[in-house]
């Protein structure tokens, strides 16, 4: 079985390299999800500009999905996602 371990954290972040930062980049709010084989759990969402660190010493084993708040997909992340990567979310139509 696999498990991953999904901790939203405060900042500021006092060892920045134990953290994966997630950027939203976009001018528009996102919603994350991780992408289990069966199913999407949301995990958080982030404000236009807005960073969180996530997985404190740990990795994202599934693939992490930035949508907007109608559903459409804007950005994905191929696993593994672990400390200290960083994902910038964009607008796939560069936008």
């Amino acid at each position: 079985m696999l498990l991953v371990v999904i901790a939203g954290c405060e900042w500021p972040v006092t060892d920045p390299d134990n953290f994966a930062l997630i950027t939203n980049d976009t001018d528009r709010a996102v919603i994350l999800y991780i992408a289990y084989p069966d199913r999407e759990v949301e995990i958080g969402a982030l404000a236009p500009g807005e960073s969180e660190p996530r997985f404190r010493g740990e990795c994202a084993e599934s693939p992490l999905i930035a949508r907007l708040t109608d559903g459409t997909e804007v950005a994905r992340r191929e696993p593994p996602f672990c400390s200290p990567d960083e994902w910038l979310i964009t607008r796939r139509d560069g936008s």
